[in-house]
C-alpha cells in the first residue's frame, strides 16, 4: 500500500456496490499497510533484543561470578550473620530455612534412624489436610 496514499476518514454513505468494493479493496491495503509497519518494528525490536544480549552478556557473567563470591563469603562467615541474616548497604545476605520437609515415604525407617542419630526425638506433629 502506497504510504501517501490519502486514506478516506469522514462517513460518508456508499451509494453503489461498486463503491462498496472500492471500500472493501481499500480495507485490504490498509491491513496490510498495518501488517507492514508491524512486521518492520518486529525486526527493529528483534535486532534491539541481540544487541542487548550482547552488550548484557558480560554483566551477567560478572553477575554470576559475584554472587558466587558472595555466597561463599556468607557461608564462611554464617556466625556474623544477625540471625538468619546480614542487612548490607545494597542489600541483604542470609540463609532461607525450610518451612516444609518432603520425604519419600519409603525412605520414613531412613529418616526416623537419621533423626534419633541426632537426638532428635522430640516432634510435635502437625497434621496437613
Amino acid at each position: 500500500m502506497d504510504m501517501g496514499k490519502k486514506i478516506r476518514t469522514s462517513v460518508e454513505e456508499l451509494k453503489s456496490w461498486d463503491e462498496v468494493d472500492r471500500a472493501l479493496r481499500e480495507i485490504g491495503e490498509c491491513e496490510m499497510g498495518i501488517e507492514a509497519l508491524e512486521a518492520e518494528m518486529n525486526i527493529k525490536i528483534n535486532a534491539a533484543k541481540i544487541e542487548a544480549e550482547k552488550l548484557g552478556k558480560s554483566l551477567k557473567t560478572a553477575i554470576t561470578v559475584l554472587s558466587a563470591q558472595v555466597k561463599s563469603f556468607t557461608e564462611a562467615n554464617k556466625d556474623d550473620l544477625d540471625g538468619r541474616s546480614k542487612d548490607m548497604n545494597f542489600g541483604a545476605v542470609g540463609f532461607r530455612l525450610s518451612s516444609r520437609i518432603t520425604y519419600s515415604p519409603s525412605k520414613t525407617a531412613e529418616i526416623i534412624k537419621a533423626l534419633k542419630d541426632h537426638e532428635m526425638t522430640e516432634y510435635h506433629y502437625k497434621r496437613i489436610r
